[in-house]
């Protein structure tokens, strides 16, 4: 098993966060466990994701991210980080376990 840590800088242009490594990354994975974590660096908004994974047999079909994580992700695009300062933004912990994929 192994794991890959991605950290996503907040777009200011599109407003929002752009998951398109992630899914890129996912696409021939068996996802296990996903982990993600909200922070600032300075005025930067950041998202960090920890997924958990174990290659996929290339005869194994599954999706590329689960419908939860597409969920959490459309959940932080709906508020712009330009009008909240960093202790206004929820704390975002979130833990998804794919044992159904």
């Amino acid at each position: 098993m192994d794991i890959q840590i991605f950290t996503i800088p907040f777009d200011h242009t599109s407003k929002s966060f752009s998951n398109d490594v992630v899914t890129q990354f996912c696409k021939n994975k068996k996802v296990i466990h996903i982990q993600t974590q909200f922070f600032h660096q300075g005025d930067q908004p950041f998202w960090s994701v920890a997924v958990q994974y174990e290659r996929a047999s290339p005869s194994t079909k599954k999706p590329a991210i689960p419908p939860s994580f597409s969920t959490a992700l459309s959940q932080l695009e709906l508020s712009s980080p330009s009008r909240r300062s960093h202790r206004e933004w929820p704390a975002l912990d979130l833990e998804l376990t794919f044992e159904k994929f």
